[in-house]
């Protein structure tokens, strides 16, 4: 737990399966009510309830549960939050709405993306009520009293992402967004790749929207606040998704094979944060780091084979709509 006492933003750490430093969420207090942001697995719920509690907050007092995007990283825990949550409601881009009414959707995509056993110890999402989804489009508001969250339309990573800024605090919530930076390797930006639709044009564009911004703290889901400036965190993550872009390119054109490219971006990370021997934990470094990666992979590769223009149309008039404003 981890407060900024200019913001009374909370960062919890949700430790899922007790791996600390992977996934984090935010608690954001207002004079008008308490938000959560992206409680994590399912598994995780025990450890984001005692993380509001620890932050002196009953889970009766939150007024929304705030979602990125519907992964199951990242709103999994929502069915468990909310059973103890009572008064609060999820806001969502109105393409989550279905997934999380269906939940066996987002348990069926952890499976694809973990493999049945790990996908089970990560836990099992839970149905929610239509009557307690609330969606929200490029340019909403979500009401905190002196606390106000602007939601920008970002679906580059997913087609039913968003990112949220409150502007009284200047703290702006990436979501997937911002590329994977792990504390335990030195914040290496690892762009958040996923299938079946990944677009790095839009992603980059989404980026450098935040840059014209008034952003003091920006709070990333993987992992934490980073202590970068808004224009030094935009530039590294656009080179960092335009220099993997080519890699990968590149090291397709040599004639390596899928689980050769992995292990190339694996090396070349790791090499890149200076860890060696045990200085990182063993799930990050081997377990995990390889699943983002294989995620990430097929997110690009459907970007570079454009598959994901011939089947997400509506990502180009998401993209016009928020021009627009």
């Amino acid at each position: 737990m981890v407060l900024n006492p200019e913001s009374d933003i909370f960062v919890i750490d949700t430790k899922p399966l007790g791996h600390e430093e992977l996934i984090s969420s935010y608690l954001v207090k207002g004079s008008g009510g308490v938000a959560l942001i992206d409680p994590g697995f399912p598994c995780s719920a025990d450890t984001v309830l005692s993380g509001i509690e620890e932050a002196g907050v009953d889970p009766a007092q939150i007024k929304y549960l705030l979602l990125t995007h519907t992964h199951v990283d990242h709103s999994g825990g929502a069915g468990q939050i909310l059973q103890k949550a009572e008064n609060a409601r999820i806001v969502t881009h109105k393409r989550g709405e279905y997934y999380l009414k269906n939940s066996g959707k987002i348990t069926g995509g952890s499976r694809m993306v973990f493999g049945a056993d790990l996908a089970g110890e990560l836990g099992e999402a839970i149905d929610i009520p239509g009557e307690r989804i609330e969606t929200v489009g490029d340019g909403d508001t979500v009401d905190l009293g002196d606390k106000e969250f602007t939601v920008f339309r970002t679906p580059g990573h997913a087609g039913d992402h968003i990112s949220l800024l409150e502007k009284s605090t200047g703290s702006l919530f990436t979501g997937d967004t911002a590329c994977l930076q792990y504390p335990q390797l030195n914040h290496v930006p690892v762009p958040a790749g996923s299938p079946p639709v990944y677009r790095t044009d839009f992603i980059i564009s989404e980026l450098s929207r935040f840059k014209g911004q008034e952003v003091r703290h920006i709070m990333t889901p993987h992992y934490g606040e980073s202590d970068l400036d808004i224009e030094t965190f935009v530039e590294s993550n656009i080179k960092s998704v335009k220099d993997t872009y080519e890699t990968i390119k590149e090291l397709f054109s040599q004639g390596l094979e899928f689980s050769q490219v992995i292990e190339k971006l694996r090396a070349s990370i790791l090499k890149d944060a200076g860890v060696t021997g045990e200085r990182a934990p063993e799930f990050l470094t081997d377990t995990w780091l390889t699943i983002m990666l294989q995620v990430g992979l097929m997110g690009y590769m459907a970007d570079i084979l454009q598959y994901a223009r011939d089947i997400r149309c509506f990502h180009t008039e998401a993209m016009l709509d928020a021009t627009k404003r």
